[in-house]
């Protein structure tokens, strides 16, 4: 579908929203996809593979309101990649230069700077109040859109977790393996969409570990928050070592939250392997509530670090139907 030519003038935030409305009845194609569609249409036209490159960075960045200057070459090519023929790709270029032609601060592209000689300045122009842009400006989509992926990435989240805890409860694994799909869905949706994972993972289970996981959809919940907010609000996926904390973070949080579960429901013993950790800990001397708390915790870390770095896997490879979180991430960046 190829959006209509607007017939008054244009600002670069029009066509950021532009783009991302073209984008989205493109069918949500990913910023890496596009990338890789122009560098592979320049080096057909000629250009060498060094010079045709486009960085997912660069195209995402032509989405986001705010900006001061844009390139129109990179406009036109966004817009061929996602699948516009040759007229409408014109249009869009020459959409792009007008638009930023009339920026009020906006500096001169390569190709204006190398046709129109540079004038004299008298006096510097002023300069108009900065304004914040927005990190991320979410695409106007349909709410059916919307669903689809979203029910589709929720279900598969519900399963590998029922599976993850079926599979510790019938080998006796010394992990939990409850989270994964949390963390997935968490991190790609949002930290209430990883909520509603754990609460229905937690009543999925019953069937498999019996009522006793009922009063532990708490922790399920709480790590849904920690992983999603971590991510998506304080930019904790944004390398290795940030999300390694991130899932450091989601282990102490998740075993202060089991403790007074498994004290006072299940007076310090739950019947996983972890028990006996913290039998091992009591014949030493230690109290009760520590026994269960450094137990748990050497568990979870061990847990959370593993679902964390699985979830990063499940990241990477829905990357390309997923809506992205607002923020550059590891999984969705290249260095």
């Amino acid at each position: 579908m190829q959006p209509a030519m607007p017939e008054q003038a244009e600002t670069l935030d029009d066509i950021a929203r532009a783009l991302v409305q073209h984008r989205a009845h493109s069918g949500l194609v990913s910023y890496a996809e596009i990338a890789s569609r122009i560098s592979a249409y320049r080096q057909e036209n000629g250009t060498a593979a060094h010079q045709a490159s486009v960085a997912k960075t660069t195209v995402y960045d032509a989405f986001r309101i705010g900006r001061a200057r844009i390139d129109p070459d990179l406009i036109a090519d966004i817009v061929r990649a996602l699948g516009a023929d040759e007229e409408t790709t014109r249009l869009w270029r020459t959409r792009a230069a007008n638009a930023q032609r009339t920026a009020p601060t906006a500096a001169p592209t390569a190709s204006e700077t190398a046709a129109v000689p540079t004038a004299p300045v008298t006096a510097p122009a002023a300069k108009p109040k900065p304004t914040a842009p927005p990190a991320f400006i979410a695409p106007a989509l349909s709410f059916r859109q919307l669903l689809l992926p979203a029910a589709t990435l929720m279900t598969a989240a519900i399963m590998i977790n029922v599976i993850g805890a079926g599979a510790v409860t019938f080998l006796s694994l010394p992990l939990y393996l409850d989270m994964i799909g949390t963390a997935w869905a968490a991190i790609a949706l949002g930290p209430w969409y990883g909520a509603i994972v754990g609460v229905f993972s937690t009543a999925a289970s019953v069937g498999v570990n019996s009522h006793d996981a009922i009063p532990f959809v708490l922790v399920n919940v709480a790590g849904a928050l920690v992983w999603g907010y971590g991510a998506r609000s304080f930019g904790m996926a944004r390398s290795l070592r940030r999300y390694l904390s991130l899932n450091v973070i989601v282990a102490i949080v998740c075993s202060l939250v089991a403790l007074p579960l498994i004290l006072l429901l299940f007076s310090g013993m739950t019947g996983h392997e972890a028990d006996s950790v913290t039998d091992a800990l009591r014949a030493i001397g230690a109290p009760l509530p520590l026994a269960v708390f450094v137990s748990d915790l050497l568990t979870s870390l061990t847990d959370k670090l593993f679902s964390g770095f699985l979830a990063l896997g499940l990241l990477i490879s829905s990357a390309s139907w997923v809506p992205q979180p607002p923020t550059p991430t590891i999984w969705s960046v290249r260095d």
